[in-house]
């Protein structure tokens, strides 16, 4: 195992110097960008000039990386003392401490929004990939740089990294891989967690006061479309998880509304926390895991087969132990992009399909399928009733084969009349047959992914056999 730096205080007073007895290091980083180092050290004769200079603010030199000292512990240890110290990542103290008097209100780019929160920080960005659709934003600013960029990645749905004082921001900071979490293999230990007690379905806000009336300017009311899924033990009536916020930066409606939704969540956060061992042959790692990337957890007896995100990874860079991972939910990022795609509309531009394809997470492909083909349609109830016209576009045989045949020869009728349908409304619209083949590679794949992803989550929602 490589041999890990020592742990370097670095004080506002000048003082730069390695930390001696520490113990119970921890290094954890997050696929939301968060960045933490925690350690504790006992007071002995070698650290006792360092030990009391360990105090909120000051800073912690950890791989290269500026971690700030916020909470601490002091405790006695027999006849000395310990302190377990939390640290995190210099960057956050940096853009908590600026704030921005500036605002803005209208449809801002990306790289607009990043410039007016990270003005006077002097933190840099780099932005990866082809650029996003503006978003609109009401009052966006007068607020902490850390509070704009939380604004930022909710509202675009990007990730970012860090390094240094430098942010690496993508839409998705990721790598689809063969690797796997598997019982018998791999994996050590495997907890599976599910907590709905943050679970909002029904939801009233109010927008900016109007000073004359005393009334909001805007408000909204919004239910999520999983509410009927709790109902009262007793009476059998639907039971709303009711929140309520007030926000002075929205004046309009589709301002208002869009945020009501956002902070709805309508179903339990769900993820896995797996600890795994480092397989190693021929002095190579046989599995390269990395934050973000997608990878199988494979559990027999709990029932599990599930391809999953990396969220989190939890190391021990001073013991001789394998890290801790935490793998997202596939049902929870849908609900977080069905949820984003109702609030900004959006729509994928068939020529651009591709494009935008390559920039959402696999775990949404069913939207991204769906919105791919709404683009082609150009209207979903004409495109519906063109399909169901069974005697316009189905020979003799394929009416027999849907009315009278297996349904392995019905399914491949109606395959048959969609196929048809899709093409003859591209060529309607001026399409090439090589464009239509590009929209077909688009989305076949797209729905084939979609019945794989189902599959899998079927099968979490299956209860394990006593």
């Amino acid at each position: 195992m490589k041999k890990t730096d020592p742990i370097i205080i670095q004080t506002m007073s000048g003082v730069f110097e390695p930390l001696t007895g520490t113990f119970a290091e921890v290094a954890r980083e997050t696929d939301d960008g968060e960045k933490f180092f925690s350690f504790s050290i006992q007071k002995d004769e070698r650290n006792a000039h360092l030990f009391d200079l360990l105090l909120p603010k000051e800073a912690i030199i950890f791989e290269n990386e500026r971690y700030v000292i916020d909470p601490y512990d002091h405790d006695p240890l027999g006849t000395t003392v310990v302190k377990s110290i939390e640290a995190r990542h210099e960057i956050f103290d940096i853009l908590k401490a600026e704030y921005q008097t500036t605002e803005t209100t209208g449809a801002l780019r990306i790289r607009s929004a990043l410039d007016l929160a990270l003005a006077n920080t002097g933190v840099a960005y780099t932005f990866v990939g082809a650029d996003l659709p503006s978003e609109d934003f009401e009052n966006f600013g007068r607020a902490s740089a850390l509070e704009m960029m939380q604004q930022i990645m909710d509202r675009f749905g990007v990730h970012y990294r860090i390094n240094g004082r430098h942010l690496t921001i993508a839409v998705e900071i990721a790598r689809y891989t063969d690797g796997q979490f598997r019982h018998g293999h791999n994996l050590k230990s495997i907890r599976e967690h599910q907590d709905g007690s943050d679970i909002i379905t029904y939801i009233e806000g109010w927008g900016r006061m109007n000073e004359e009336t005393d009334q909001p300017i805007v408000k909204t009311i919004y239910e999520s479309e999983h509410s009927g899924r709790y109902t009262d033990h007793e009476t059998g009536k639907k039971r709303l998880y009711k929140a309520f916020f007030q926000d002075d930066r929205f004046t309009t409606q589709a301002g208002i509304d869009a945020e009501a939704a956002r902070k709805a969540s309508g179903l339990p956060h769900y993820h896995l926390e797996v600890e795994y061992e480092e397989l190693v042959e021929n002095g190579l790692k046989l599995h390269d895991f990395q934050l973000g990337d997608y990878i199988w957890a494979i559990h027999e007896k709990m029932q599990l087969d599930i391809q999953a995100k990396i969220i989190s990874v939890e190391r021990y860079p001073y013991e001789n132990r394998s890290p801790v991972v935490e793998l997202g939910s596939f049902r929870r990022d849908i609900t977080d992009k069905i949820n984003g795609l109702e609030q900004n509309n959006k729509r994928i531009d068939v020529l651009n399909a591709s494009v935008a394809v390559a920039r959402q997470e696999s775990i949404n492909a069913n939207e991204v399928a769906k919105a791919a083909q709404q683009a082609v349609s150009g209207n979903s109830q004409s495109l519906t009733t063109h399909m169901n016209d069974n005697f316009r576009h189905f020979s003799e045989a394929d009416r027999q084969k849907l009315e009278f045949g297996s349904e392995e020869s019905a399914a491949w009728a109606l395959n048959q009349a969609r196929d048809y349908t899709d093409a003859e409304i591209l060529r309607q619209k001026g399409f090439t047959d090589d464009q239509i083949e590009e929209v077909y590679n688009i989305i076949n794949p797209l729905l084939e992914r979609v019945q794989s992803i189902e599959e899998r989550l079927d099968k979490l929602e299956v209860p394990p056999e006593d």
